[in-house]
């Protein structure tokens, strides 16, 4: 048995693949400790990992709300002091025989230097083409974590190439997208698994009001689990469904407040849904384009309409396109434009769904999480 300390937040779509990781860890006999934030707690324990708690400085600050968006903090929460001083005790209140960090999580990442733990990164978004579209963020990130680097006295990341340069200082780099979408040669380090189950199934169960077998179509709305503005979009989106023939569930993602948004009373709301038990029942599914989510709907063969809120996620999107299985929407699109959108991708003449069963077998043919799992059982038995 190999003990593993996880290191991650819940922003930008890692924290979930994370958590599936975490699963199939356990599965097979393995012990999983997760370093994270209050926020973070229930959900980590419900998969069975033991927890250990972040400082105090990753609360959210006193009467801060999601619409705040406050960059300032998400910036100091990866690459400030606090986060890179709280992983030795952690990994020694633990015992890890290896570390998994959020890819994005620098300061953490810059402290395993200093560790003689075996270390792995998990990288859930195509990261090459992505961060060279991020001058401005890169910039203040990388000064950021070099002002961190410096107290812990280890020398500065180069503004260039700072990230991936980070991340190769350690034993693994895991990379989820898709293999295909690849564009261009990544760096011999990197091992590409393939899109990973976004959590444990564990204990939940079906508590949508349709029966999982209802012939009626299945539509599931689920945007990103960070804060993107992304109310108003949901409402049309639910508005668009309602004028479907499906039944119709909207997810919160844990983001948004039920009374911050309003939707027809035909479309049940939910805070959170649990994929592995919803999506094998889904016929639609409607995101923002986040990997995690857009990786959920492909095992599970589910055609898919992209509404892109930023970051990434029309590049998901256009290869998404690309795939067949699915169509990119404007998230400014008319809600009969997304009304259409939505019955093209329910009719069964349209291809998608075939489409949708093809690049299920391709990401099912890399093992479903096997090549990531079997890469830090390598990693933790030294």
């Amino acid at each position: 048995m190999c003990r593993y300390l996880f290191v991650g937040l819940d922003y930008g779509g890692t924290w979930k693949p994370m958590l599936g990781l975490a699963g199939m860890l356990m599965e097979r006999g393995h012990a999983v400790t997760v370093l994270g934030a209050p926020f973070m707690r229930a959900r980590a324990e419900s998969a069975g990992c033991a927890f250990i708690l972040l400082p105090d400085s990753f609360d959210d600050p006193e009467g801060w709300a999601p619409e705040d968006d406050d960059w300032a903090i998400y910036s100091q929460r990866i690459c400030g002091p606090d986060l890179a001083l709280a992983l030795a005790p952690a990994v020694a209140d633990s015992a890890a025989d290896a570390i998994v960090f959020d890819c994005l999580l620098l300061n953490a990442i810059s402290a395993a230097e200093q560790l003689e733990t075996p270390s792995a990164v998990i990288v859930h978004f195509l990261w090459y083409e992505y961060l060279s579209e991020l001058p401005n963020d890169y910039d203040e990130w990388i000064e950021l974590v070099n002002e961190t680097r410096e107290q812990l006295e280890l020398d500065r990341l180069p503004p260039a190439t700072g990230i991936p340069d980070l991340w190769d200082r350690m034993d693994a780099i895991l990379s989820l997208p898709p293999p295909a979408w690849t564009r261009g040669r990544l760096p011999d380090k990197v091992l590409e698994v393939g899109p990973i189950a976004n959590e444990p199934k564990g204990e939940s169960i079906w508590t949508l009001p349709w029966p999982p077998d209802d012939d009626t179509p299945l539509i599931v709305i689920s945007l990103s689990s960070s804060y993107m503005h992304q109310e108003d979009l949901l409402e049309r989106l639910a508005a668009a469904a309602s004028g479907v023939a499906a039944n119709t569930v909207l997810s919160l993602a844990g983001v948004i407040p039920r009374d911050a948004v309003r939707v027809p009373e035909a479309v049940e709301v939910v805070d959170w849904l649990n994929f592995q038990v919803v999506l094998p029942h889904t016929d639609l599914l409607v995101t923002h384009g986040g990997q995690a989510t857009v990786s959920a709907g492909m095992r599970h063969e589910v055609p898919l309409l992209i509404c892109p809120l930023g970051r990434d996620q029309s590049r998901v999107g256009g290869h998404v396109v690309e795939d067949g299985t699915g169509i990119l929407l404007d998230p400014s699109a008319s809600l009969d434009e997304i009304r259409k959108s939505m019955t093209r991708l329910l009719d069964a003449r349209s291809g998608f769904g075939k489409a949708a069963s093809l690049a299920s077998e391709r990401l099912r043919s890399l093992g479903d999480g096997r090549m990531a799992v079997e890469a830090l059982e390598v990693l933790g038995a030294g």
